[in-house]
């Protein structure tokens, strides 16, 4: 039982480490290694430590490597992330309570380039084709899976890319512009109800656009941004207000998928919908990583080549190992193009073994270069615009792979977008208040 203990133990010193960290020095908890140490503590290391008796299942010689590797490497992150390049993260800390105001041209800009992203997906893909009509339709599990592959997976690159642009980038900056506008407005003028009305036509369209695939998560990204947004612009200070709006949002955000699985033909009741969307968050992301390093038990670790693009360097044939290990889990399922994605905490174990202890710790670290570019390409007035950005990626790194985030997530596309926000489309708001060294 030295395994359970180990991690158990090393669980609780890393909320522990959160709590101090939140309570010491808060201006470090919007740098993206401390923001996916958050994610990976709620979403894969608690997990594993509840669904212990499956990782030791399936994992029998790994099995002290994988306790390692979960126990150790968040508390080294934070650690040194606590001490180290904290410059970005203060200054973006103490502009993060005063997101500026979009001029209306250009969010008329804005809105036309999400729309524009959308007729273009609608090109290649009609209406009634989509994984979102394929639900309300009611069409069974294996038709609607068939129509998700079709729909976005096996889209050209550059289609994708545009999706992933005007979908979680332009559409989710407009909804945070008029969320902005709400606030920013007088409580009794009408530019507080017009900005309501905005967001009652944004919200679902955002709903909409973000879930077109049918995925069940990808519709709450809109919620999610909501929610870190109006957590960022209160400089991460839990007031009861505060707590009320996460809370609401909380609820909105399980929501979306809930229904999206209950409108599935093969869902009995909301209690199963409920139950299957808490298994998926909870459960089948750690399951996903697990099976990735069971077959490399079984087969050996996958080695560079799993990692196409730096296989191509080094003349190492590319394997697509999230294609391999769904073949190797479902062998009977008549879809040969399904992925099994897992964390890259996970995978890269299965690609190199104990090297990626050491490697995933260089990486995560790595990740707070973001708020130095940041404070280099964008204004400051749209730091809290920026910080959602890269915050909503670190969550995706608990089940996709490192490399994913920077395109597929969104990272580079927000940076970009934002980076060429002209001045005259910000309302300047002026020099903030002086702000309290971690307050």
């Amino acid at each position: 039982m030295f395994p359970f203990y180990l991690l158990l133990s090393c669980t609780l010193l890393t909320t522990a480490s959160l709590v101090r960290l939140y309570r010491r020095k808060r201006f470090c908890l919007i740098k993206p290694s401390v923001l996916f140490i958050c994610f990976f503590h709620v979403f894969l290391q608690w997990p594993s430590v509840v669904y212990f008796g499956e990782v030791r299942r399936l994992l029998s010689a790994t099995l002290l490597d994988f306790v390692l590797i979960f126990s150790l490497t968040p508390l080294i992150v934070l650690f040194v992330a606590s001490r180290l390049f904290l410059r970005s993260a203060r200054a973006l800390y103490a502009r993060l309570d005063r997101p500026a105001p979009i001029r209306p041209e250009a969010k008329s800009i804005i809105l036309l380039g999400a729309l524009a992203g959308l007729a273009l997906y609608l090109l290649y893909v009609p209406l009634g084709n989509t994984g979102l009509i394929s639900i309300l339709r009611g069409d069974d599990q294996l038709t609607n899976t068939l129509i998700r592959e079709e729909s976005m997976k096996l889209l050209p690159a550059f289609l994708r890319y545009a999706y992933i642009f005007s979908a979680k980038v332009l559409c989710l900056m407009l909804i945070l512009v008029t969320v902005n506008d709400y606030f920013v407005a007088r409580p009794s003028g009408g530019k507080r109800l017009s900005a309501l009305w905005q967001l009652a036509v944004l919200v679902p369209f955002g709903l909409g656009f973000n879930g077109i695939s049918g995925a069940r998560s990808t519709g709450a990204d809109v919620f999610i941004a909501i929610m870190l947004f109006l957590l960022f612009r209160n400089k991460l200070r839990l007031s009861f207000p505060a707590v009320q709006k996460a809370v609401l949002l909380f609820l909105c955000i399980l929501a979306v998928p809930t229904v999206l699985q209950y409108l599935r033909s093969d869902t009995k009741s909301w209690l199963d919908a409920l139950g299957n969307i808490f298994n998926r968050a909870f459960f089948i992301k750690l399951q996903a990583g697990l099976n990735n390093i069971h077959y490399a038990e079984i087969y050996g670790y996958w080695g560079i080549g799993a990692i196409p693009k730096l296989g191509q360097l080094f003349g190492v044939p590319a394997l697509n190992v999230p294609n391999i290990i769904a073949n190797l889990v479902y062998p009977t399922s008549i879809i040969k193009t399904g992925y099994v994605n897992a964390s890259f905490m996970m995978t890269y174990y299965s690609y190199f073994g104990m090297i990626a202890f050491p490697l995933c710790i260089v990486l995560i670290l790595s990740l707070d270069v973001i708020p130095w570019l940041v404070r280099k390409l964008i204004q400051p007035d749209l730091y809290s615009y920026a910080a959602v950005g890269y915050a909503l990626p670190m969550y995706v790194l608990t089940s996709l792979d490192y490399t994913s985030i920077f395109i597929g997530g969104g990272v580079v596309f927000w940076l970009l977008l934002l980076s060429l926000v002209p001045k005259w489309s910000v309302k300047t708001l002026g020099e903030p208040q002086v702000a309290v060294p971690g307050r």
